[in-house]
């Protein structure tokens, strides 16, 4: 008899501890798993669109003067598609090459601004580029989250 009783107690734990580990979560342990994941991938949810770069005219041509400029101007958007997540500090990386599609040089840059979920929010970044760059290419490096 004490053998039954005890296998009916252990089938019983066992039962509850088995219907606790299959229950519904709660919105806010969904949220909580939502954000800590948002939060640890930042590179799979901020994008880089629309970029474009130009010399960066600092004087108009004249009568008696040509234009001026002063290095290239990249410009752009970076659009944050996560649901939760607040990213800052995001660091960029640019890459110009040569006509030979050879890496002349990369330039990493912080960019510290605030980032808000489900957002896009313009940069334009001011960079000296040699004369035999012919192409660029950009991409985003990191961000760090915001715990708030």
């Amino acid at each position: 008899m004490r053998k039954i009783t005890l296998l009916l107690i252990y089938i019983l734990t066992l039962s509850i501890v088995g219907c606790k580990e299959n229950r519904q979560k709660t919105p806010f342990e969904l949220r909580m798993e939502l954000q800590m994941e948002e939060n640890s991938n930042p590179l799979q949810y901020l994008k880089l669109e629309n970029i474009s770069m130009q010399r960066n005219k600092i004087k108009e041509a004249g009568l008696f003067s040509s234009a001026k400029y002063d290095g290239y101007l990249i410009t752009g958007q970076v659009k944050n598609t996560a649901s939760i997540a607040k990213y800052k500090d995001l660091k960029i990386t640019v890459e110009l090459y040569s006509q030979t599609k050879t890496l002349i040089e990369s330039k990493s840059f912080i960019i510290y601004e605030y980032y808000e979920p489900n957002s896009t929010k313009d940069f334009s970044l001011k960079i000296d580029a040699p004369n035999t760059m012919k192409n660029f290419g950009t991409f985003v490096l990191g961000a760090s989250p915001t715990y708030e």
